[in-house]
């Protein structure tokens, strides 16, 4: 027997939902759609640069998706022990 499954956010990108804003936020569909690439220091494993990326973020007046992105940099200094 099958049974509703709840929104998944895998499918609700596979299946292109748009997401509808309530009170100025959108919580599903594409544009909560969020992408991060981060690297950090093998020896303090502090984060060094980050990247974030919303594909999906807005629309245009035309209908096309306009994407924000976000870089992140992390200056780490040596202390002194």
């Amino acid at each position: 027997m099958n049974e509703p499954c709840s929104p998944d956010s895998t499918a609700q990108y596979i299946q292109g939902d748009v997401g509808t804003e309530v009170g100025g936020l959108v919580s599903e569909g594409l544009q909560c759609v969020a992408v991060l690439v981060g690297v950090y220091s093998k020896t303090s494993g502090l984060p060094i640069i980050g990247v974030i990326n919303q594909p999906f973020a807005t629309r245009d007046d035309a209908g096309k998706y306009v994407k924000d992105c976000f870089v992140y940099f992390v200056f780490i200094s040596k202390q002194e022990t």
